[in-house]
């Protein structure tokens, strides 16, 4: 198996799982409603509602699901290449785990740490291999920057705080029993980002990096999970939690003690108040405040 590049053939030996459909090569993995880097993707889906992404992402390639779903969509998705399977969810994660095991299909970051110049770091502070620091950098006592993270020009890394921790992702496997998921991605600081202290930033799960972009200021005791996007010059202020997949667009101000449900996207601009539970898409310009947030 090369570096991201694996056959349905092969795929369909690990998982013992018959091929329907065509020969091809993948190398990527990701969920249906997600965009890829990648331009041959596999993916799964448990419910029927979910096949308007499968029309909408033109890099799914194959898809592993259940018959009830292949029955009511192989004629209409007959370019994909699919494998059916009780437990669809299961069994794609049982690849993803092959996958990072085998530690030829995923980046493995092997490569010595790198710094820039000019940089300030706490002699407790553990920094590991496959890391990569640009200029004029600060990383205070006990900080911890794993492998796959790459931190801008200007970032300052605050007491405690930990970037590229490992992501939460459960799934339930055949015996009903719950089941971490290894993240196979990184994440990326962009320049000049400030994080507090007792702050944690998520791999991403997949692919590429969980982001934080330029000249965006975190406090203490943030957590933000794996696939999160933030954009430029936000402000999160102390004890926010992102859920996964949560994107912040620029110029976003997040109050203390706030949270954000997987998948919500905060649009440019837009205020959320104090101690405020965002259940869904916020919309340009917006100030929400509450519990369920509701504009104000």
């Amino acid at each position: 198996m090369k570096n991201r590049e694996i056959t349905l053939n092969e795929i369909s030996e690990i998982l013992h799982l018959e091929l329907i459909g065509n020969e091809c090569i993948i190398n990527g993995l990701n969920l249906c409603n997600k965009n890829s880097i990648y331009n041959s993707v596999i993916s799964y889906i448990t419910s029927i509602k979910l096949i308007r992404y499968l029309r909408e992402n033109t890099k799914i390639k194959a898809v592993i699901l259940t018959q009830e779903i292949y029955d009511q969509m192989k004629d209409e998705f007959t370019h994909l290449s699919f494998f059916v399977s009780d437990k669809p969810e299961v069994k794609f994660y049982d690849l993803h785990t092959y996958l990072f095991d085998s530690m030829t299909f995923y980046d493995s970051f092997k490569f010595e740490r790198t710094m820039g110049t000019n940089c300030l770091i706490h002699e407790s502070a553990d920094i590991e291999d496959g890391v990569i620091i640009g200029n004029n950098v600060v990383i205070c006592r006990n900080a911890v920057v794993k492998k796959g993270a790459i931190i801008g020009d200007g970032s300052y890394i605050g007491c405690g705080s930990i970037i590229g921790s490992e992501g939460f992702q459960l799934i339930h496997d055949q015996n009903g029993r719950n089941r971490l998921v290894q993240h196979a991605g990184g994440c990326r600081l962009e320049k000049n980002v400030f994080i507090g202290d007792n702050t944690t930033v998520c791999n991403s799960l997949f692919e590429n990096t969980t982001v934080i972009g330029e000249n965006t200021k975190i406090d203490n005791l943030v957590h933000i999970a794996h696939n999160c996007s933030i954009g430029e010059n936000c402000v999160l202020t102390a004890g926010v939690i992102l859920s996964g997949s949560t994107i912040i667009g620029d110029n976003v101000w997040v109050a203390p003690n706030s949270t954000i449900s997987n998948r919500v996207i905060v649009e440019n601009n837009s205020f959320i108040g104090i101690g405020s539970v965002v259940l869904r898409k916020v919309k340009e310009g917006t100030r929400i405040f509450g519990n369920p947030a509701k504009e104000i």
